[in-house]
């Protein structure tokens, strides 16, 4: 028995003055040599608590709890944010632990939403008349045609100027849309003392015309919006704001009425300008142009690639945006107004075209698994909001590539 023993002990002494060791072959080809058909090498198992958890592993040989290099398998699925670890090597860095062969991971934000980048084709339209005129009780009227506009209202405004050396109590504007919207700017405000008058009618201002004193009046107010039948064909307001003018087409002729009411105590001397300001944009919605299916696995992040390709119209261009849902959005072609319902991950512009031709826009999106389940089927949806020309078939183009990365 101490002859083995002893044999032992110099076998040990042996090996460890080459410094290496072999399990399975009698030729180590490296400090350390495990060579086996049919089993694999088990690193420690430790669930790690997070990224920078230095106590979970130990070294009892020093002070020092861990030795840079350390070298083990993460067994935990969850830790404290934003350290959070996943199933995987790990080694030890002197001040965290390192996923090993995590080469490709790219960290975005948590809720993976951003805000849309443009507003979309809104446009102003303008009308300017300058020709000075003067009249009494018998009522005047400007009007002018709008054409060719695309879009619905979303705001309207306008300027009037008198010289009124006679009372401004007397004053009577309407305005009355191509749609047939009316609105009563002014009526019989401002007392009997003359008058100068230069006012811009805006829901923006910031009190009523009706708050004017007797003198004269300049700056932003907003219209008297009552329901007080005008002097002209005895027609009724149909609206209080400028506001009721959106959302109808800005195209057709618009008319001013303009009114001295009280003839015998005096005349417009001057009517000296008038501006019609009409904002329009194009009440555009974001269409479904594809739609993918991904089941997520834990520990990856996924990759959605996305390029797409259109001949945009009049200097508009177009909006692409990827978003995620457990939910399919529906049949290709699908609209929404907005995409509140889903997951919004990024947006691409295409700038205002420049001559024909269709124009790529790129949207690469790379997201964390923050808020994903393993195992849950995810719909990732490319969404174009723009004036792309018709039929949109015969120009359109587009890819959708999901990949998911290892973390």
């Amino acid at each position: 028995m101490k002859k083995n023993i002893l044999l032992l002990v110099l076998t040990l002494i042996s090996s460890f003055s080459y410094a290496q060791i072999g399990i399975g072959t009698t030729a180590p080809e490296g400090a350390l040599d495990i060579t086996s058909a049919n089993n694999g090498f088990l690193p420690p198992r430790i669930a790690l608590t997070s990224t920078l958890d230095n106590t979970s592993v130990v070294n009892p040989n020093t002070p020092n709890p861990l030795v840079n290099g350390t070298i083990i398998y993460n067994t935990a699925t969850a830790g404290t944010s934003p350290n959070n670890v996943t199933p995987g090597y790990y080694s030890w860095n002197s001040t965290r632990w390192e996923r090993m062969g995590n080469t490709t991971k790219s960290e975005t934000s948590s809720s993976s939403t951003v805000s849309e980048p443009n507003t979309f084709a809104s446009a102003t339209n303008s009308f300017t008349y300058n020709t000075a005129f003067s009249q009494n009780n018998t009522g005047s009227t400007i009007s002018n045609t709008f054409t060719g506009i695309s879009g619905v209202i979303t705001n309207v405004t306008c300027n009037v100027q008198i010289n009124q050396n006679a009372r401004g109590q007397d004053i009577e504007l309407y305005l009355v849309s191509p749609g047939g919207q009316i609105i009563e700017l002014v009526n019989d405000q401002g007392g009997s003392s003359a008058s100068n008058f230069n006012i811009t009618f805006s829901d923006a201002g910031a009190t009523n015309i009706t708050s004017w004193t007797p003198g004269n009046i300049t700056g932003i107010y907003r219209p008297q919006g009552s329901f007080t039948t005008s002097y002209v064909g005895a027609q009724t307001p149909t609206i209080t704001t400028m506001g009721g003018f959106n959302g109808f087409s800005p195209n057709g002729t618009w008319v001013l009425y303009v009114i001295d009411d009280q003839g015998g105590g005096g005349s417009f001397q001057n009517f000296v300008s008038y501006t019609l300001n009409v904002t329009s944009s194009i009440n555009a919605n974001y269409r479904l142009v594809s739609e993918t299916p991904i089941v997520y696995k834990a520990g990856h992040d996924v990759i959605v690639n996305t390029t797409y390709s259109a001949n945009c119209s009049d200097n508009e261009g177009a909006i692409t945006a990827i978003t995620r849902t457990t939910t399919s959005a529906g049949a290709i072609g699908t609209t929404a107004t907005n995409l509140s319902a889903y997951t919004q991950l990024s947006y691409a512009s295409d700038s205002p075209i420049q001559g024909s031709g269709n124009y790529w826009m790129n949207t690469f999106n790379q997201t964390v698994s923050n808020g994903l389940t393993d195992g849950t089927t995810y719909y990732y949806q490319l969404w174009v909001k723009g004036n792309v020309e018709t039929p949109t078939t015969s120009n359109e183009q587009w890819s959708m590539i999901p990949m998911q990365v290892q973390k």
